[in-house]
């Protein structure tokens, strides 16, 4: 068996397992996240939604309300070629 062949089956094993390793860190962070912080995203949920939709009521007139906030990123995410499309 060749150093490429060796190398190539190394990655080969590294590449199937990886994702799992990944999931694996990310549920975990997720839920060790949710009960050192109490659950903020659930708790705090109709909080969260009520500012979303109505903000916070005492701004200028020149400031960017979190509605605003969210379209513009959502346009800078989807962008302009995909809205007008490719010609």
């Amino acid at each position: 068996m060749s150093l490429t062949d060796s190398l190539q089956s190394i990655i080969s094993i590294v590449d199937e397992n990886i994702w799992y390793i990944a999931f694996i860190l990310i549920i975990g962070g997720g839920i060790y996240l949710t009960f050192k912080l109490k659950g903020v995203q659930l708790s705090l949920f109709a909080d969260s939604f009520k500012l979303a939709l109505f903000g916070t009521g005492n701004t200028s007139a020149r400031a960017v309300t979190s509605t605003e906030a969210f379209w513009v990123g959502v346009g800078a995410r989807i962008g302009i070629g995909n809205i007008a499309g490719v010609p």
